[in-house]
């Protein structure tokens, strides 16, 4: 699945095709089509990114980007809300290219954003909704589901359009015409636009994210986005932290399990293989033609093979997914970054791990994945995250990186039996060629 984003104008919508991280000395862009010559709104989108002025490296942590959209955005802030989602959604590695295909989703928006994560209002929404009447006629015949953004002071312009009623848009129960005036408000709209299945779930509200960390979800809430989250059982005071099972237990479902790293890192300590106890996990890795194209039409599938506990290296340049398939018996898969010790959720879909890209991709990434057969509840893998982050900095405060034999003293401190495997991203320094 993907989410493409379209930034409403009155001249009609324009699509956010890509967005790229650059190198921390340029200026961040916004241009047409891959096309060289920047737009004039790209010196309000540089201070919308820098940290200080902006949200977007504060909140993603590279300190430049350029952004291809497929029309003109000459003045204005109302790009901001639609460019910032854009944004979040690349980081998860959801972005889609403004061509929906079938299965997609589209978010249309529009609004402009303050220091303090307000939502402003904005000029002739009415008339931007009405502009984009072929956009919305299309998506109906796809039968694409859509959420209709806006800020709140504009709620009235979202009326008076849904009454004039052209496109029947709520007789669709996969659209959503909503408003707010705060982004992380905002952006929970968003995640359950995307997840509708977790709507009306306990603590739902907060299935998205933490509140005020947008890119550092809290350990114990459930998915923000698909890629990232856990969602576990609720687990009764009296009742044991671990679990065994054959396979993953499943909710609504949907199964999500475990954890993911922060894929930060540096190299592997001096780490002898042990013999494993369950079958070893594979990992498919979906690699785009250049860097930033991950248009699933063009996209290559690798399956890579552990040996000896480690999986070969990839280019993290032109990576676009990494996918962890697992024996039916395994119940938690857990990810560690081996700079840091740090964990974070990812979803377990159907039948196999999906995990959350980096969004810095200017350096290497070494992580090591954690495979058991038990099923983690939120108070051991919290447990777990504490002792982790306790003991690396304790005990690996001369070392630059985690050895992961440490790892499984540290698991069976906890009772968790472990196997270990080792896998490296590797920045490959890039050409103009490579874009």
């Amino acid at each position: 699945m993907r989410v493409h984003v379209f930034i409403a104008t009155t001249q009609g919508p324009i699509a956010v095709q890509r967005i790229v991280a650059e190198e921390p000395d340029v200026q961040s862009v916004i241009c047409i089509d891959g096309g060289m010559e920047p737009l004039s709104i790209s010196g309000r989108y540089h201070d919308f990114v820098r940290k200080g002025s902006g949200l977007i490296q504060r909140d993603f942590g590279e300190p430049a980007y350029r952004v291809d959209v497929s029309g003109r955005i000459d003045q204005g802030n109302s790009w901001q809300l639609p460019v910032y989602l854009a944004h979040y959604l690349s980081a998860e590695g959801l972005l889609g290219d403004g061509q929906p295909q079938p299965g997609d989703r589209v978010v249309w928006s529009t609004g402009a954003l303050k220091a303090d994560r307000s939502i402003s209002p904005v000029e002739e929404v009415y008339n931007k909704l009405k502009a984009s009447s072929e956009l919305f006629l299309n998506l109906k015949e796809q039968d694409a589901p859509v959420l209709v953004l806006v800020p709140a002071a504009e709620s009235p312009a979202l009326d008076r359009w849904l009454q004039s009623d052209d496109i029947m848009v709520e007789a669709h129960t996969d659209w959503i015409c909503a408003s707010s005036d705060q982004l992380d408000d905002a952006l929970r709209q968003l995640c359950d636009f995307i997840y509708p299945e977790h709507v009306g779930e306990q603590d739902q509200q907060d299935h998205c994210m933490e509140e005020g960390n947008i890119t550092q979800p809290n350990i114990l809430q459930e998915p923000y986005l698909p890629p990232p989250g856990m969602v576990s059982e609720s687990v009764p005071a009296m009742a044991a932290d671990v679990a065994t099972a054959p396979q993953p237990s499943t909710r609504g479902g949907m199964i999500w399990g475990a954890l993911i790293l922060l894929l930060i890192g540096a190299g592997v300590a001096g780490w002898q293989y042990q013999e494993t106890t369950l079958p070893a996990p594979s990992l498919v890795v979906e690699m785009g033609p250049t860097y930033g194209e991950c248009n699933q039409k063009y996209m290559i599938e690798q399956v890579l093979v552990a040996e000896n506990g480690n999986f070969p290296d990839v280019s993290l340049n032109r990576l676009c997914a990494i996918w962890i398939e697992t024996s039916p018996e395994v119940g938690s898969v857990v990810g560690v970054s081996l700079d840091n010790g740090t964990l974070f959720p990812i979803q377990f879909s159907i039948d196999r791990w999906r995990m959350s890209l980096p969004s810095q991709r200017f350096h290497s990434r070494k992580y090591a994945l954690l495979v058991s057969e038990q099923v983690l509840t939120d108070s051991v893998l919290n447990k777990l995250k504490s002792q982790l982050e306790d003991e690396f900095n304790r005990d690996n405060a001369q070392n630059d990186t985690i050895d992961p034999a440490w790892l499984e003293m540290v698991a069976q401190k906890n009772s968790i039996d472990i196997d270990v495997y080792t896998h490296q991203l590797v920045y490959e320094k890039m050409s103009s060629r490579d874009f």
